[in-house]
């Protein structure tokens, strides 16, 4: 063998083994990168079980099913043990969450679950109690979505639970308080009955009605107000409670309903304009012995004054601008001389007639009217609880997203 022929071996002999260190060392290289990907991976896992371990917000995963024994847990988070409770255990099926839900609330959540279905709704939110494992009870916000998993081609049902246990406690003496301040019962007035009722659409909301019977002695005229907060909750209902206060400090001295109503929404305008809120009002003055009602509106639903000998419904208008708008706004005052026997006044905020049935058909006031006329020998409890019902029905499957508040009042 030559010289070249030598010397070429060993040229071949080493570009191999060049070749194949280069192809071990690229090896090394890919399994480094893995580790230290997985490095990274476990980081994030360990850090994502720190942030639930301290977190009150409990997540699931479980398989949707007709059949509530079915809806077997996936996946739970190791922080339900705050309610006492190990994962293992529900992700061995030796306890279900339905096991843990409060027995009064468990019939009203699985009927709405299966509401959501038949609409097709697909996230939702719940509010119900559970019961701990040392017996205890906690009120929890459950916020479900449906989940296709084309994989395998199973529907779960995953989202959060949240311990929502004292903001509720809070919630609830909130919406005691706010009831002191409604009228426990309506006042007896000769020549009057009168019914009034409301329902927060949450624990406390942002409607308002009030009786105002006249401080002079021997008057029998008598106010009668309703209002509405712009939107619900907590913040809404104090400013209610801030307006009312005032509303019965300035009814209790002198002055026109006129007087009264610019007197207040100069008082809300400083308390609303940082807030983006605003107040809708209608202030109406019953004189009997005049048989005469005299009212201004501030950007309120119109009352309506229903004959029920012509079948006649006239609707009490009027301009005016919302409270807490614009501080200088005059308002007018308005009136009707002619009242008479058996007329019906039903004052009411918009959350009754702008609710919504399951096919988005708005409640409307020509179904109210229906019902007033339909009720209208009925005294005025009667028709208030005739409007409520008839609402009930029609609403029926949809949640509440307003305050709705009546108020009747028949000339008797």
């Amino acid at each position: 063998m030559s010289d070249i022929e030598k010397t070429a071996g060993v040229t071949r002999t080493l570009e191999n083994e060049n070749t194949s260190l280069r192809e071990r060392v690229d090896e090394l290289s890919r399994q480094l990168e893995c580790k230290e990907q997985g490095v990274a991976d476990f980081s994030k896992m360990s850090l994502a079980e720190v942030i639930l371990e301290n977190s009150t917000a409990v997540l699931f995963r479980r398989l949707a099913a007709t059949d509530p024994k079915k809806r077997k847990m996936v996946y739970v988070s190791p922080n339900i043990s705050c309610f006492g409770y190990r994962a293992e255990d529900f992700l061995e099926g030796k306890i279900m969450f339905r096991d843990i839900v409060y027995p009064e609330d468990s019939p009203r959540t699985l009927a709405e679950i299966e509401e959501y279905v038949k609409q097709g709704v697909e996230t939702y939110s719940q509010t119900y109690r559970i019961v701990t494992s040392d017996g205890g009870v906690r009120w929890i916000e459950d916020r479900t979505s449906v989940v296709d998993d084309n994989s395998t081609g199973l529907r779960y049902h995953q989202g959060i639970v949240i311990d929502i246990h004292e903001k509720k406690k809070a919630l609830q003496l909130a919406a005691e308080v706010q009831r002191s301040l409604l009228p426990e019962k309506a006042p007896l007035v000769d020549g009057l009955d009168i019914a009034g009722k409301t329902f927060p659409c949450d624990e406390v909301g942002g409607d308002y009605y009030d009786f105002l019977p006249s401080t002079i002695e021997g008057d029998n005229s008598i106010s009668i107000v309703i209002g509405d907060i712009v939107g619900h909750g907590v913040d809404a209902a104090l400013l209610m409670a801030s307006a009312r206060a005032f509303l019965r400090m300035r009814a209790s001295q002198a002055g026109s309903i006129e007087d009264i109503v610019m007197a207040m929404n100069r008082h809300l305008t400083g308390d609303m304009e940082k807030t983006d809120r605003f107040m809708t009002l209608f202030y109406l003055l019953i004189e009997r012995s005049r048989r005469r009602i005299e009212w201004v509106r501030a950007g309120h639903e119109p009352v309506l004054l229903y004959d029920p000998v012509v079948d006649h419904f006239e609707e009490l208008k009027g301009p005016g601008l919302s409270l807490g708008i614009d501080k200088d706004y005059s308002y007018q005052q308005q009136h009707i001389d002619s009242l008479v026997k058996n007329q019906l006044l039903i004052m009411t905020t918009d959350g009754i007639c702008e609710a919504s049935n399951l096919e988005g058909e708005m409640f409307g006031r020509e179904r109210l009217k229906n019902v007033v006329r339909d009720n209208a020998t009925k005294n005025a409890k009667s028709i208030l609880d005739s409007i409520v019902q008839e609402h009930i029905g029609f609403t029926s499957g949809v949640a509440r997203e307003d305050d709705i508040t009546l108020v009747i009042v028949k000339i008797v």
